[in-house]
């Protein structure tokens, strides 16, 4: 809403037709959003080609590019085939909305702004796969700024802290689903460290950001000039 109130026009997705129509209603009709997933591979390039056909030519400033979270689980219990139907969307999904947006950045010397997990960085327990996902987008981010430096479109890379309200159900879950997928050797080796994780998960993080404060700190990121090329939110973020 922060941009929609400074009259820019904002695209974005929901989960939800009310979302959708109550943003509408609120902004005056200068947030436009679709019912979309975009941890979808297809249908994250399917809205990212629709927004730029209603851009009609015309460029675009600022593309808020945030991760996947793909949920914990022990390495040795996810399946290939489960690892890179995750990979593809996490990477390759940020990819394709990416470059469906990159002629329309170009127009505008616009900024590109790729949010990753902060505590999904580093291979701790049961985040393997996760980190291995945040390692390639830092590294496919890295790669989309030098090749777009010339066209000067800006990237950035927000490393961001635990939010309040964040995905602690669909967590929790993950791992009730890692743990019943398990054969009975996989439930004996993890099980007991499956569960005091998912213990440990649910328990509120002392300094996690209350969301509106953190896209706040995003903005006021974004309105510095220079914009920095990679910045942490957050004071987990930060100390990490």
């Amino acid at each position: 809403m922060s941009y929609a109130a400074r009259g820019s026009v904002v695209f974005g997705t929901a989960g939800s037709a009310a979302e959708v129509q109550e943003l509408r209603t609120a902004s005056g009709g200068r947030v436009s959003l679709a019912v979309s997933d975009v941890t979808k591979f297809t249908k994250g390039k399917i809205w990212a080609e629709g927004v730029s056909e209603a851009l009609d030519g015309a460029g675009l400033d600022l593309l808020i590019n945030n991760s996947h979270i793909i949920p914990p689980s022990p390495l040795e219990a996810v399946s290939i085939d489960t690892a890179r139907h995750a990979l593809e969307e996490n990477v390759l999904g940020a990819m394709s909305v990416i470059n469906a947006f990159l002629p329309a950045l170009r127009r505008a010397r616009g900024q590109i702004v790729q949010i990753i997990d902060a505590s999904r960085s580093t291979p701790i327990t049961f985040c393997g796969l996760a980190a291995t996902s945040n390692a390639a987008l830092e590294a496919l981010v890295s790669a989309y700024r030098a090749d777009l430096k010339p066209f000067g479109v800006h990237v950035t890379t927000v490393s961001m802290g635990r939010i309040q309200g964040g995905d602690v159900s669909t967590t929790s879950d993950a791992l009730m689903s890692a743990a019943k997928n398990m054969g009975p050797e996989q439930r004996e080796l993890y099980g007991r460290r499956l569960a005091k994780y998912s213990k440990s998960n649910e328990e509120p993080g002392a300094n996690a950001l209350d969301p509106c404060e953190a896209a706040a700190r995003v903005i006021g990121i974004l309105d510095q000039e220079p914009v920095p090329s990679r910045v942490a939110v957050g004071s987990d973020a930060e100390a990490a």
